[in-house]
């Protein structure tokens, strides 16, 4: 256990955790989220595929739904044109196979791959900070990959969705940072617009919605 003196936002306590466990001499790092509850033998599945391809630097499970069971997220592709990132649907097989990001709430790093990569960017705290670490995890030539055979249940967003509009604004500032620090410059011709157009009256309408139902639903 690692005590730290404040809160000082989900990236930053994801790197004092890194950075014990390097010290540690770790091969691998799990991050894991407080509302996940793993499968059997799901972090050996993830340690199996890391071991079987060394060119692997960051591998998630599939995320099942909590309640249901059913798989919520099975990695993404992410679009920089436009800053979508589009959902993968169930995988036809137990195959390893790449994605552009893995969802984050419990994805295995490879050490190497860290002191290759860096830490996660603190500025983020939370929201796009796997998907950038994932960016640049690709950009340095490592894989980044799904393991079907391993699996967690997350409940979406636990925490996050009891202060809906200011998760709207931290997905909206990060997906801002996200695209400014990856894409590249003729991608942020169409994105920049299409930002302000789309994307800013999306995420404002859909948290001022949710904050609603979730205040008429606590009545």
């Amino acid at each position: 256990v690692i005590s730290l003196p404040q809160n000082v936002g989900y990236s930053a306590g994801i790197n004092a955790g890194l950075k014990t466990a390097i010290e540690m001499s770790a091969e691998y790092h799990w991050v894991f989220n407080n509302d996940v509850e793993a499968e059997a033998d799901s972090l050996s599945r993830l340690v199996e595929a890391m071991e079987d391809d060394k060119s692997i630097g960051v591998a998630g499970p599939l995320a099942l739904d909590y309640h249901t069971g059913k798989i919520a997220h099975a990695g993404y592709k992410v679009n920089m044109w436009f800053g979508w990132m589009r959902e993968m649907g169930a995988p036809a097989g137990e195959d390893v196979y790449e994605v552009d990001s893995a969802f984050g709430c419990a994805n295995l790093i490879r050490d190497r791959t860290v002191k290759d990569v860096g830490m996660f960017d603190e500025k983020y705290n939370v929201y796009f900070d796997e998907t950038d670490y994932n960016a640049r995890a690709r950009e340095g030539g490592w894989r980044v990959v799904v393991v079907p055979r391993a699996r967690v249940r997350h409940e979406e967003s636990a925490t996050m969705n009891r202060r809906v509009i200011h998760k709207a604004w931290l997905l909206l500032k990060n997906l801002m940072r996200f695209e400014i620090k990856n894409a590249k410059d003729y991608q942020l011709l169409v994105f920049l617009p299409y930002y302000f157009i789309v994307h800013i009256p999306y995420f404002l309408l859909r948290g001022t919605y949710e904050a609603r139902k979730i205040k008429a639903e606590g009545k």
